[in-house]
């Protein structure tokens, strides 16, 4: 008899779903709460934005928000964000949330108070 040497890997979280659901929550709370939030349609991904500034959007369905770098950094060495990868490579202001709704609904708050 050969030995199964095949090893089980390791299930990887899919974000995809959740991040989309996540992008709709704080879309809702933001269009309760802040009345000068906009939610547009900007080169293919919904976003969030200010004053013509951007600070949330649903990219490949997942929430990504912006924040300072150093923000970004310290979040991602807790593990509550991913780095952000666009066309061009990672953005160090960009994060991909990947926790639950109310540090989704903070952290988007964040980062609207980022870009005012």
């Amino acid at each position: 008899m050969a030995k199964n040497s095949s090893k089980k890997k390791p299930q990887q979280r899919d974000t995809r779903w959740e991040g989309s659901r996540l992008f709709e929550v704080v879309a809702e709370a933001m269009h309760a709460t802040e009345s000068h939030v906009e939610r547009v349609k900007l080169f293919g991904f919904d976003c969030l934005r200010l004053k013509g500034k951007v600070f949330a959007k649903a990219s490949k369905g997942r929430l990504v928000v912006k924040l300072p770098a150093t923000r970004v950094a310290s979040l991602m060495m807790a593990g509550c964000v991913e780095p952000y990868a666009g066309a061009r490579g990672n953005m160090k202001e960009w994060a991909v949330v990947t926790t639950d709704d109310l540090t989704a609904l903070g952290l988007s708050q964040e980062a609207l108070s980022f870009v005012r």
